[in-house]
């Protein structure tokens, strides 16, 4: 997940930040499998596609949707990502947003948003108390 932030300047800080992860409940075999085949490919130099690049670009495509057990194993990962990219603490929808940075994440009804919102929240407190580096701060 944080592979797709890898052109980021580390010491980066957004004020808003929009997170819409592949969300596709799948199985975590699959998921796991795309993210091997990706994280070991090399680019063929020859002008023929070989059936390693078609490999490759299957699971490329895959990860484009496949979010893993209930869709959120990658958005767990994206999420915890662009919190870390977030230039201070962000609102909750209690307190109202005013100008506090905001973390937008695009999810469907399978990968349990009210939990989702809870995870991002502990998350969030856990990287505040110092549990986690912030890249933003």
């Amino acid at each position: 997940a944080s592979e797709s932030l890898c052109c980021v300047r580390p010491a980066a800080a957004f004020d808003v930040v929009l997170i819409n992860p592949p969300y596709v409940p799948t199985s975590s075999e699959e998921l796991a499998q795309s993210l091997a085949v990706l994280r070991t490919s090399q680019p063929s130099k020859d002008v023929a596609a070989t059936a390693a690049d078609a490999e490759t670009e299957d699971a490329a495509f895959t990860l484009t949707w496949a979010g893993g057990d209930d869709g959120i194993e990658m958005t767990k990962r994206m999420l915890a990502a662009g919190l870390a990219y977030l230039s201070g603490k962000p609102a909750t929808r209690l307190e109202g947003c005013g100008g506090a940075p905001r973390l937008y994440l695009v999810v469907v009804q399978e990968n349990r948003p009210s939990d989702m919102g809870q995870y991002g929240l502990e998350l969030w407190e856990e990287m505040a108390a110092g549990g986690k580096e912030r890249r933003g701060r």
